[in-house]
């Protein structure tokens, strides 16, 4: 009880930490608090927070063509909400209002499905690295298969936005 009190303790301070990156960058671009945008800005600071954060230990791991591969996978996750977002948005607009048997089914076969396809993105590496898996555990992986080109897309347009943003090198 004592580990699970100050587990959520440590959430809400970090969960703090990324309100407040949010607000700051909403702020500086003038976005309107409630606003679709702001929302997004919010949520992609975070993602993007905590992609950094943990790419520390893509340093640690030492493995060549690890790091940023953390960065990827939180902002990978950050696209899934929106792409979800809009799922929701056409199916209000198909009249499949409020959460439905079939509709939380769904939800929970996406995330499966989605965390099956991501997953890779932040241990595949480390999963491969000498000692730490001596042997395939299946004969087959779609991750293996997509999941490199899914990193190149995600740094590509990465790329392309922090060039728009004039940030890029």
């Amino acid at each position: 009880m004592l580990i699970a009190r100050l587990d959520s303790w440590g959430l809400a301070i970090l969960e703090q930490c990324f309100t407040v990156l949010g607000k700051k960058l909403n702020d500086a671009l003038g976005l309107q608090k409630g606003s679709t945008a702001s929302s997004y800005v919010k949520l992609y600071a975070a993602f993007a927070l905590s992609g950094f954060i943990h790419t520390g230990g893509d340093l640690m791991v030492g493995a060549r063509g690890y790091l940023g591969t953390s960065m990827a996978f939180f902002l990978a996750n950050a696209l899934a909400i929106t792409f979800e977002d809009g799922v929701i948005a056409i199916g209000r607009r198909l009249g499949i209002n409020g959460p439905t048997k079939w509709t939380k089914r769904l939800g929970y076969a996406w995330v499966f499905v989605w965390f099956y396809i991501v997953a890779p993105l932040h241990v595949g590496v480390m999963a491969r690295l000498p000692g730490v898996i001596a042997e395939e555990l299946i004969p087959f992986s779609i991750t293996r298969t997509y999941a490199p080109s899914f990193v190149y897309v995600v740094s590509l347009y990465s790329h392309r936005f922090a060039t728009l943003m004039g940030h890029a090198e």
